[in-house]
């Protein structure tokens, strides 16, 4: 199911709980180890099971001119929105009230990442900037500038929280070292595709692009020139991507073709594929390349995602109601959601309106 170059993976052996790669893009025979998650100390945090969401706990509005973005902490304390209005707002999602303000933008945000002890957060700018904020006191602390074109996808570290990466139109993806406020010397990926969609894998050890045709790429985060190229996962182009939180092997992706899969990366193979005859997947727009944000509860036990009807679209995770998703519309969505987001057994919904509804 790779691209050609990578068919001699196949032969590799598997040794314990890792595999070896071959990776497209080096001269040598370089690898990169695909490896299972070690047992985190508040993994206890997770085994209490999220409710299905069904009625909107407070609706409120949050950003003129509309809603971009949306993404929670990992602890589930913070939830961040960024919006058109070149703000990011941070809430608590227990009291639905805001914590801060964040202003510093030139243009709209397009994008937010939490650092992964919670203690920044990170936004995109069409002003081709990262600008980084404390989340405690909502002071701004960096502008990480090099990208040349606006940049659409910010995503940080899960296990270190003083790197992160970006995506932008000039078609690079960049690294940045949190401490100092700079790009990492000699770390950045060429792209020969646009992407609107980036990510590290919940493990750390990948970073995953989606592009236009539906194709994915997995990167060693180590030697930017080594990727995997898999066959076309979406018959259009990749909007979202979003690592599960538990298994570590496993990514949740959407694509203009209205589908939602999870895959497989270690077995090459997709899991389940979700889909709903309402189904049409809310998006902002740049230059005509569709940015939305899909969400998975921390239990994994439902995925979410907006449709331009101004509906929730809630499917099972373990593919029970793949064909038919339960609809959650309340009257204050009368725009396309463009984003959810799971905060512990709260669910944050966007619109391009720039509504927000939380779920309980």
């Amino acid at each position: 199911m790779l691209h050609e170059m990578n068919s001699e993976m196949k032969d590799e052996k598997t040794r314990g709980r890792t595999r070896s790669l071959n990776l497209k893009g080096s001269t040598e025979d370089g690898f990169f180890v695909l490896s299972d998650a070690e047992e985190e100390d508040e993994s206890s945090a997770w085994s209490c099971q999220v409710p299905m969401p069904t009625e909107a706990y407070e609706a409120q509005m949050g950003h003129h001119g509309g809603c971009t973005c949306c993404i929670a902490s990992s602890r589930g304390s913070l939830v961040a929105t960024g919006g058109a209005d070149r703000k990011i707002m941070l809430w608590d999602p227990a009291t639905m009230s805001v914590q801060s303000v964040l202003q510093g933008m030139v243009e709209s945000v397009r994008d937010v990442s939490f650092t992964c002890n919670g203690e920044a957060v990170l936004g995109a700018g069409a002003d081709k900037s990262v600008r980084v904020w404390k989340t405690g006191s909502g002071t701004s602390v960096h502008t990480l500038t090099g990208h040349s074109r606006a940049v659409n996808c910010v995503a940080c570290d899960p296990g270190d929280p003083h790197k992160a990466i970006s995506s932008a139109e000039d078609r690079h993806i960049r690294f940045w070292d949190l401490n100092r406020g700079y790009q990492i010397q000699g770390r950045e990926i060429q792209l020969g595709e646009w992407t609107n969609a980036v990510c590290f894998a919940s493990s750390g050890n990948l970073i995953i692009s989606g592009h236009s045709k539906g194709l994915i790429k997995l990167w060693d985060p180590r030697a930017s020139e080594k990727y995997i190229e898999l066959d076309p996962i979406h018959t259009d182009a990749v909007v979202a991507l979003c690592p599960m939180p538990l298994s570590t092997d496993l990514l949740l992706s959407a694509g203009r073709d209205n589908r939602l899969k999870i895959f497989d990366f270690r077995m090459e193979k997709v899991i389940h594929s979700f889909h709903d005859p309402q189904f049409c997947i809310g998006a902002m727009s740049y230059m005509g390349k569709g940015k939305s944000c899909i969400s998975i509860s921390r239990d994994e036990q439902f995925i979410t995602a907006g449709s331009t009807s101004g509906s929730v679209m809630v499917w099972k995770a373990d593919g029970s109601n793949y064909r038919c998703a339960k609809k959650l519309k309340p009257p204050e969505h009368t725009e396309p959601i463009i984003a959810t987001a799971w905060a512990n057994d709260r669910l944050f919904s966007c619109d391009r309106g720039g509504n927000i509804v939380v779920w309980s």
